[in-house]
């Protein structure tokens, strides 16, 4: 546990893990305030009407695919999830993802694993990113991508010779 590459690394995990956890254990379920995520859960378990014609909606390119994967996914692993749930897991799993990869973004920022830790978990516990986190709406996909690209940003302004990283994550946001 001396090598400060294996710590972050564990740390990272450990970070993934218990804001999942947490993301899982809290989910949304907020129906009424959340009707776009249930017409996207039901593209995702199919029982929309003519859902074909949705997955890849102008408005959201690729949620409904992404949607729809993750459904078939937990139910390929046996959940017994509808589409809305699976919605929520995979939102929880690319929240824990951004939280993690904000960890290692200030870390290779900053060397200070503590206050990326504590960064990280108060953009994780934030209500915002939290909510987004654990419903089944379409904002935690580009939330991550934008995580990435701030980060990109950071990286490039701390070393300009970056700049492919920062016009491709640019181009993934």
């Amino acid at each position: 546990l001396n090598n400060p590459r294996r710590m972050t690394l564990a740390a990272a995990g450990v970070l993934f893990i218990g804001t999942l956890w947490l993301y899982l254990g809290f989910p949304d379920r907020m129906y009424l305030a959340g009707f776009d995520g249930l017409i996207f859960g039901a593209i995702a378990d199919g029982t929309e009407p003519d859902w074909q014609k949705y997955v890849f909606h102008a408005n959201h390119l690729l949620f409904n695919a992404l949607g729809m994967g993750a459904y078939r996914l937990l139910r390929f692993f046996g959940s017994g999830t509808d589409g809305y749930g699976a919605l929520e897991v995979m939102n929880a799993v690319l929240g824990a993802a951004g939280v993690m990869m904000f960890f290692l973004g200030l870390r290779a920022l900053t060397r200070d694993g503590l206050a990326s830790a504590l960064g990280a978990l108060a953009l994780g516990g934030t209500f915002g990113y939290w909510r987004r986190a654990s419903e089944g709406q379409v904002y935690m996909p580009s939330l991550l991508c934008l995580i990435g690209l701030a980060l990109a940003l950071a990286f490039y302004l701390k070393a300009p010779a970056r700049r492919g990283a920062v016009a491709a994550a640019g181009m993934a946001g």
